[in-house]
């Protein structure tokens, strides 16, 4: 299987593999190439020993089943021995807190059906798979892949973090064929973006980077876009820097990368603007001004895209995002969870609409007449008609994790939290146009011609555009 990938690494990455101290860049070298430098197995070794400081006498890390698993396959992806005393230990706590029903309470955990899937994974690893509740494990993932193998059921991880669990039993039950049809699946629907709506993309990559199979590497592939724009200017990929990096290099991924020319710029900066004190966050267009709020005081400020001066302020209590709204601003907040129409003058609330089927609210926008309110709990968005003719309709977007919306027409931009892009789809979650972030974004919004970004760290306003 060949790749001819566009654009390749913008930085140098092996500089940062062979000269950062970081304990990702030591796992890289020591777990992937094979070439470890003084230093690393101590590294290693004390992340391990900071682990095991906190273990119980009764052998748990943590206070359910699914925390001893999650730190147990933590301290083994270290490198771990699987000799070493407090592994064993931690090991068979795993499996006195499963027949404690000290557990998390997952889906599948409460039905009995099987292990933590971490817990699952780490008994894996150490061949413990004639353990009853091991092998009760295996027995109903492989019998039953319609019900976790889905990357729209359950949780944004859940394809994934199954794909870990079942290959460490890869020895003991064939699982290549059930692996392999959920990544063609998955891979079958990664957008141009190399991002799949809900999904948390790491996992996908997380996961290929440890799985053998040439749907791994074709799913890593589709991911490359992603992964490119995720570098640091250091060569590295900072906290996703182990998964991207094992990804590419396990599956010869990395070398064609390093001969091709770097990603261009995609985005032109146009015009700027400073931003008043405050700690600013969300972005809306009027038609003539650009609408911010300030979390530390609460106000929402109309400000001159001009020079940046704010021209007005409304004072708006429980506010987690606004948008201009039919010459008034929409404004949303969590307690209580509710969508506001208020009037920029006088401040007074004009409507007000319960979001109680939504789970943590974040900002809203203004779609042709139906207020689109993003979700931080579902990875979401939901569709309001202000009306109430219709039911809200929960939406997921080509991007994974929607925040900082903005309007276009009867579409959307969104600056994603999960994949280091900005992203415009329709209201069915189409990918309609792309590009990686130019800089930490905490707004977005559209004033007919370019789209507006706002930078806290910078505290700048700029208008941006794309440059192809």
């Amino acid at each position: 299987m060949s790749h001819d990938f566009e654009s390749g690494f913008r930085y140098d990455p092996i500089s940062w593999v062979d000269g950062d101290s970081s304990i990702a860049a030591a796992l890289v070298r020591t777990a992937v190439l094979g070439r470890s430098r003084a230093g690393d197995a101590e590294l290693l070794a004390a992340e391990v020993d900071a682990v095991f400081a906190d273990q119980a006498e009764d052998g748990s890390l943590g206070d359910t089943a699914k925390d001893t698993g999650v730190a147990l396959l933590e301290v083994l992806r270290l490198g771990a021995s699987p000799e070493r005393s407090e592994v064993r230990l931690a090991a068979e706590a795993i499996l006195h807190q499963t027949r404690g029903a000290k557990i998390a309470r997952e889906w599948y955990e409460q039905d009995g059906k099987i292990l933590s899937v971490h817990a699952l994974n780490a008994l894996c690893l150490l061949g413990m798979t004639d353990e009853p509740e091991v092998a009760r494990s295996l027995r109903w993932l492989t019998e039953h892949p319609t019900d976790w193998n889905d990357p729209w059921r359950g949780c944004p991880w859940t394809p994934a973090i199954f794909w870990s669990a079942l290959w460490a039993a890869r020895d003991e039950v064939a699982v290549e064929e059930i692996i392999g049809d959920g990544m063609r699946r998955v891979g079958s629907e990664i957008n141009a973006a190399g991002c799949l709506g809900y999904n948390d993309p790491w996992g996908f990559t997380d996961a290929a980077g440890n799985i053998d199979l040439p749907e791994a590497k074709a799913l890593v592939a589709k991911q490359v876009p992603l992964i490119l724009r995720s570098q640091h200017p250091d060569g590295g990929f900072g906290e996703v820097s182990r998964a991207a990096l094992t990804a590419l290099l396990r599956h010869g991924l990395f070398e064609p990368l390093r001969d091709r020319p770097p990603v261009p710029p995609e985005w032109r900066e146009v015009r700027e603007v400073p931003l008043a004190r405050g700690l600013w966050f969300s972005l809306s267009w009027d038609g003539h001004h650009l609408w911010s709020f300030d979390i530390k005081s609460d106000v929402a400020a109309a400000i001159d895209p001009a020079d940046g001066r704010v021209l007005r302020r409304v004072a708006i209590a429980n506010c987690s995002g606004i948008a201009c709204w039919d010459g008034a601003l929409a404004a949303v907040g969590q307690d209580p969870k509710e969508l506001k129409k208020i009037d920029p003058d006088t401040g007074e609330i004009l409507q007000r609409i319960s979001l109680d089927h939504m789970e943590s609210i974040i900002e809203p926008t203004v779609v042709g007449g139906r207020v689109v309110v993003g979700d931080r709990g579902t990875g979401c968005v939901s569709i309001i008609d202000p009306s109430g003719g219709e039911e809200p309709r929960q939406q997921c977007l080509a991007g994974p994790f929607p925040a900082c919306l903005a309007t276009e027409g009867e579409h959307l931009w969104h600056a994603d939290r999960w994949a280091p892009a900005i992203i415009k789809s329709d209201l069915q979650g189409r990918l309609l146009d792309w590009g990686g972030k130019p800089f930490g974004i905490q707004g977005l919004a559209f004033d007919g011609r370019y789209l507006w970004a706002l930078d806290g760290e910078s505290r700048r306003i700029v208008a941006i555009e794309k440059t192809r």
